[in-house]
């Protein structure tokens, strides 16, 4: 008899992730006014791998939206931007978020997408999210 070895625990947020109050006011109002409202709650995902601002933000008028922000400096940003490029690169029929919108202001940069609902998969060798995301890519 074989045993599988545990699933992995979920993940959780980075340790020392920026939050909304750490952001530069000039850049929230700057998404702010992009998004069209106001944020009214900010939700940081379990999952991830950096420091950066990764969450999502409720506008007071129910849309929600997806933003990852680090200042200009951060090595973070380099890879913000790049994934910035990818998503508006992809057809309009891709299975990924839209790319809503790039913002820089006060020494940081922020990339905002669409919002998707789902948790983060799940990509160990039991796990079936692998083949998911597997499939889905070789579709783009």
């Amino acid at each position: 008899m074989s045993l599988s070895p545990p699933p992995p625990p979920p993940p959780r947020p980075s340790p020392g992730r920026q939050r909304w109050a750490d952001v530069p006011a000039p850049l929230r109002a700057r998404l702010e006014a992009a998004l069209g409202g106001a944020v009214a709650e900010v939700r940081t995902p379990d999952g991830g791998f950096g420091h950066q601002l990764a969450a999502v933000l409720l506008l007071d008028n129910g849309r929600r939206f997806f933003a990852k922000a680090a200042p200009d400096e951060d090595p973070l940003t380099v890879g913000n931007l790049h994934e910035a490029a990818v998503l508006g690169a992809l057809p309009p029929k891709a299975p990924a978020p839209a790319l809503v919108g790039v913002h820089h202001r006060a020494g940081w940069t922020a990339v905002v997408v669409g919002h998707l609902d789902g948790p983060h998969p799940d990509l160990s060798p039991q796990s079936g999210d692998a083949t998911v995301v597997r499939d889905l890519v070789g579709r783009v």
